[in-house]
């Protein structure tokens, strides 16, 4: 039961987070005007500060990977995020794995 408490509350978390950090970068870098194009650029999940790179008069939105998107990959493994950027880590990881293997073989 507290785990499923604690899956529920770490789920809120990092959607959250996922938006807080979509709407921070939006904030700092995108439009600093509103209008309509902003607006729906938004709702799709994508940043207004560049959608000149996006060809969507020629490919729908559904085509591309949103910016928002891009956000919830970061935490898509989410316990593990700083263990999986250590690259010192996977190293000596990998070394003590092929050293395990060359010792039992």
């Amino acid at each position: 039961m507290l785990e499923k408490i604690t899956f529920s509350f770490t789920k809120l978390y990092i959607k959250f987070a996922v938006l807080f950090i979509f709407l921070k970068k939006e904030r700092i870098y995108g439009d600093k005007s509103l209008s309509l194009r902003k607006l729906c650029l938004l709702a799709k999940g994508f940043y207004s500060a560049h959608p000149i790179k996006y060809n969507f008069k020629k490919y729908k939105y559904s085509d591309y990977i949103s910016d928002l998107e891009n956000v919830k990959l970061g935490y898509s493994n989410h316990p593990y995020n700083k263990l999986l950027r250590n690259k010192l880590f996977f190293l000596f990881s990998l070394i003590i794995t092929l050293e395990h293997q060359y010792v039992i073989a």
